[in-house]
Parts: structure tokens; sequence; C-alpha cells
């Protein structure tokens, strides 16, 4: 259970509660806004968008990668927030790029909520940023046989990607 303190009720839909950040200290979250906030993207994207989050998490959890869930579900939700479909894999080839080329930079916070999100604990950036770097190489080389039409080594790729769990999960 993560302690948390109510910070600001003037919105009665979405309480702001101060929560311990991954990075340290303490950060302001409000649950309630968060999943307004992806769930308006999931209807619009056809209830494709935490299918897709599933996916990101679960790389997470079958390569113990030490990326916050919230930044994980974050980050994919903004970066749906530019397209109006979602192909799996080449939105996971994607995420994955952004989640690269952000350098796991803090994201902002949705629904008003003041400060930032981090990606991970400072010591723990470095692991991070290095599991990313695989994850992109690995999703583009899988989406790269598909484009291909080989679907046996594409699946090779998504399998390395997943741990070696894929279609099957952790």
């Amino acid at each position: 259970m993560v302690p948390a303190f109510i910070e600001d009720t003037s919105n009665s839909d979405a309480f702001i509660y101060r929560i311990p950040s991954p990075s340290g200290g303490w950060m302001l979250s409000s649950p309630e806004g968060q999943r307004g906030f992806i769930n308006r993207e999931h209807v619009r994207l056809n209830e494709k968008l935490r299918p897709l989050i599933r996916f990101v998490k679960l790389w997470k959890y079958c390569n113990d990668v030490p990326i916050s869930s919230y930044y994980l579900e974050l980050m994919t939700t903004y970066v749906m927030r530019t397209t109006g479909t979602i192909i799996y894999s080449w939105d996971l080839d994607m995420v994955f790029g952004v989640l690269y080329e952000s350098q796991l930079r803090p994201l902002d916070n949705p629904n008003s909520v003041p400060g930032t999100v981090a990606a991970a604990r400072a010591w723990e950036v470095e692991a991070a940023q290095k599991a990313v770097l695989r994850a992109t190489a690995l999703a583009g080389l899988a989406r790269d046989k598909e484009r291909a039409g080989n679907d046996a080594e594409a699946s090779d790729y998504w399998d390395m990607l997943f741990g070696g769990r894929f279609p099957n999960g952790c």
C-alpha cells in the first residue's frame, strides 16, 4: 500500500494527492484524473490504448526494467495522442522509439496536476535507458521482418523483446 495524503479537493471528480515519488521525495498525483485522461484516449482509439499500455508494461515486467508503470502509462498515452488508430506492432515500435529519444525525461502530469512524473529513481535511470535502447532495437528489427513478410523471424525478435516469454507473457 502506498501512503497518500490529500492535497487538493477543489475538483470533486479528481482529488489531488501527495504520494512518494520514484525519484525520491513526494509528488502530486490524481488517480481519478489519470484514469479520465487515459480513458478519453482509449475510447477515441477504439479501445485499443489500454492493451497497448499492457504490452509496454509486460515488457517492463518480463525484463525487470526499473521504469515506473505510471510513467509508461502516461508516455504511451501521450505518444498515441498524435495518431488516429493503433496497430500494436507499429505502435510498440513507435512507443519504444519515443522513450529512447526522450532519454526518459520527466513527463508533465495530466489534468492540471502540477509537477512532473519521473521515469525512474535517479540511480536506476542508466539501467532503464539501456533497457529502452535494447527494446527500441528489437522492436525495430521485428517491424523490419514483418514488413519483409518474414513473420517467423519477426516473432523471434518479439520473443527477445519480451524476455523469451512471447506470446505467453511473464
